[in-house]
């Protein structure tokens, strides 16, 4: 399995809309299999902050753990965000919002068929 080559500051996102630990253990599954698939290995997995927002709404800002995620990744703490679908950002214009935003602090999102680079050329590539 191939690490990845420069250490790498990781985080898993999680928001629920209801409190359900069961949907919760799935979408940390999915996004750690997720990191897995992208060249990241257990050891270095297993060290992230996973930061969860129950019953949240997809369309607003008041997620405080998404907010804890934000100050994170502007303090450079936070480079690489695995979630279980790019939907747990947000949805319709908010979720490119929420998008463009960790892009500007040039955080990597690894979601299920997407992988999002900061990159000044492209933003978004599928995989």
């Amino acid at each position: 399995m191939k690490t990845s080559t420069k250490k790498q500051n990781l985080a898993i996102y999680i928001r629920t809309s209801r409190e359900d630990s069961g949907d919760r253990d799935r979408q940390l599954g999915r996004a750690k299999a997720q990191l897995i698939a992208n060249g990241f290995v257990e050891a270095e997995i297993d060290e992230t902050i996973v930061y969860i927002d129950a019953e949240g709404r997809a369309d607003s800002p008041e997620r405080p753990s998404y907010q804890a995620l934000l100050r994170a990744a502007n303090r450079g703490e936070v480079s690489v965000v695995g979630v279980s679908s790019i939907d747990r950002l947000g949805r319709g214009e908010f979720a490119v919002a929420q998008l463009a935003a960790l892009h500007e602090l040039g955080v990597e999102i690894i979601a299920i068929g997407v992988r999002a680079f900061p990159s000044p050329t492209t933003a978004l590539r599928c995989g």
